[in-house]
């Protein structure tokens, strides 16, 4: 690396090619209270010197400091970059130009930064959520002032390209997006996934795409359980509402089946299940707060109707003998708190049930 001396007069100094070799990269807010660092002290990265608890000291002192500029500055083999609860590992090349100013309210500015990775891993909350992960990143980020600017509101100020693909572990995937729908909870394997996305000023653009290859899924819902093969995608399309751009997300069952237990007999069998949810494309607010979803059951049918027994309250003097039944219906869901709502049909064929004594069989 080359320093200007000249610089240094104004208590400026600038760095002008600087390269380094591997590097490791760790980033976490200071925890709120005793509680927040319990509970968050295992995902996010340990620094060397600084413990992970609440500052209760007195204010910093003021100081002029120096401001620091890097033009040109190349690193290579970034072993690990790891920011909260997200962390990427493996051996990535980073280019960038930033500026850091003097003073204890630091105003930063990353001109243009370029980021390679070839076969790095990602994990979320310490839990693998990508492998084999083929990156590339172009952007910028706006200038801001370190202590009037943090967190989550660093995101509005990201412009960049990005192109990636990988194996991703679609259940975690899938869990990211839908973690405020309490009952949904999604478990299936590692497949190929593709991501084309364009972000200005940490807004998705319209026409970005993330897909997922056909994989086995397992899906939570409503105490049963879906499973069966199914694909996953996201699609980012002009929004009607306060965001430049809305996240529709669509996971599409061929065939499945839904059983009470997870290793119980499947009571309803069909094709066409759909889950479609759609929130605000914005990375400020991701995983969405709130959003407005749809589960299409397609075409299904009961093999066996006798499982409703085990929903009959004991004294109702009513049981279920036999019989069949066919079945569309949906449930839809939106709002901060993710409530789930919907209508079902039932056709029954051969249905025979005893109730207060009395037989009774017949298509209902």
């Amino acid at each position: 690396a080359f320093v200007n001396p000249l610089e240094l007069i104004g208590r400026r100094i600038h760095v002008l090619g600087l390269h380094a070799r591997g590097v490791e990269f760790g980033y976490r807010k200071r925890p709120e209270n005793p509680e927040e660092a319990e509970d968050r002290a295992a995902i996010v990265p340990p620094i060397e010197g600084l413990d992970y608890e609440p500052y209760d000291g007195p204010p910093g002192a003021k100081k002029r400091g120096w401001t620091v500029v890097f033009t040109g500055a190349r690193v290579r083999e970034v072993r690990d970059v790891w920011v909260e609860a997200f962390r990427l590992q493996g051996g990535g090349d980073v280019a960038a130009s930033v500026t850091i100013g003097a003073g204890v309210d630091k105003l930063i500015s990353i001109r243009s930064a370029s980021i390679r990775y070839r076969g790095g891993e990602i994990l979320v909350a310490g839990t693998p959520a990508a492998e084999q992960v083929d990156l590339s990143v172009d952007g910028r980020m706006e200038p801001f002032y370190t202590k009037q600017t943090r967190g989550k509101g660093l995101m509005t100020l990201i412009s960049a390209r990005v192109e990636g693909r990988g194996r991703g572990a679609v259940g975690t995937l899938l869990n990211q997006y839908f973690g405020k729908a309490g009952w949904l909870e999604f478990e299936g394997p590692g497949r190929r996934v593709t991501a084309s996305l364009d972000v200005k000023r940490g807004q998705v653009q319209p026409g970005g795409r993330v897909e997922v290859e056909d994989a086995p899924l397992r899906v939570g819902f409503a105490g049963f359980i879906v499973e069966g093969q199914a694909t996953a995608r996201l699609e980012t399309v002009a929004s009607d509402g306060d965001a430049l751009a809305d996240a529709d997300v669509e996971v599409a069952f061929t065939e499945y089946g839904i059983r009470r237990e997870a290793e119980g007999p499947s009571v309803l069998t069909g094709e066409g299940l759909i889950v479609e949810a759609r929130s605000p494309a914005e990375l400020l607010r991701f995983p969405p707060e709130d959003f407005d979803g749809r589960i299409e059951l397609g075409r299904a049918e009961f093999a066996d109707l006798t499982f409703v027994n085990d929903f009959i309250p004991a004294g109702a003097d009513l049981v279920i003998e036999g019989g069949g039944a066919t079945v569309q219906g949906h449930f839809e869901t939106g709002g901060r708190d993710a409530h789930c709502r919907g209508s079902v049909e039932i056709v029954t064929t051969e249905l025979a049930l005893a109730a207060a004594g009395i037989e009774y069989a017949g298509d209902a």
